[in-house]
């Protein structure tokens, strides 16, 4: 990892733990980092969460301190900001029934592969967003749920009320809405966020389209870092590379869901 990416994903991770921070009902520093919480969403579980932006320490004694701080709720969730101590803890998170996933983050570094069909993305109101996502939302394995639903809409409603500006892109086939990507502005930061496509228009450039409309509109704004995160273990990052995107870091959430949906 080179200093800029140091840098930058430092930047990103930033922006992001202060979006969730000023979304969420609360926060409370901690000697391991920063505490979220949320009464209103308990089932959202990036409002609901310990940010570890450090050390780690012993993971039974991690583990002790999320029970002392969310035993009102049936998930526990840690995100371990630091890539080295995510690695290190993994295997005895997982040994102990935990999910562990990593996070890749990415910055706009290089031109795109090529161009795409314009006429699958355009720019909506949040209002026209917002109801797109549930249309997607509800073909994910969490989004079938309705009262689940709304409320992970409405934290990322409150996410995006926060940023300085924001805008919100549709993906668009033969007139009817096929998809939902937002682009979130602080400062001169943007982060590319909520990539979604209905399967029923996967494979026909859609994220494609949807991902370079956002980026290009970062781009007039003089961003001078453009950011997405995506799953280490699913195949948008290679999408995201072939848009110019690089990685720049990566992180690690261990989460014992308790049998509820996030």
């Amino acid at each position: 990892m080179t200093t800029t990416d140091r840098q930058e994903f430092q930047l990103a991770l930033e922006m992001e733990r202060n979006q969730l921070a000023a979304a969420a009902q609360r926060s409370e520093p901690h000697p391991l980092g920063l505490l979220l919480f949320d009464d209103a969403r308990p089932r959202v579980w990036v409002h609901n969460e310990l940010h570890v932006t450090g050390p780690a320490g012993d993971i039974d004694d991690l583990i002790g301190i999320l029970d002392e701080h969310y035993g009102h709720l049936q998930h526990r969730r840690v995100v371990v900001e630091d890539e080295v101590e995510g690695e290190r803890l993994a295997d005895g998170f997982r040994a102990r029934g935990w999910n562990a996933d990593v996070t890749v983050y990415m910055a706009l570094r290089a031109p795109r592969d090529r161009d795409p069909d314009p006429e699958l993305a355009r720019e909506v109101s949040a209002e026209e967003h917002r109801a797109i996502e549930r249309d997607t939302l509800a073909e994910g394995e969490y989004g079938r749920d309705p009262e689940l639903r709304e409320m992970l809409i409405d934290a990322r409603a409150a996410r995006q009320a926060i940023a300085d500006a924001g805008h919100y892109i549709a993906g668009v086939v033969e007139g009817t809405p096929a998809g939902n990507t937002a682009l979130y502005l602080v400062g001169d930061i943007a982060q590319v966020e909520d990539v979604a496509t209905h399967s029923k228009f996967r494979r026909r450039g859609v994220a494609r389209a949807m991902v370079s409309l956002a980026t290009d509109l970062a781009r007039e704004t003089g961003a001078s870092l453009i950011w997405i995160a995506a799953d280490d273990n699913d195949w948008p990052k290679e999408l995201y590379a072939k848009l110019g995107f690089r990685p720049i870091g990566r992180i690690f959430a261990f989460t014992r869901t308790g049998g509820t949906a996030p």
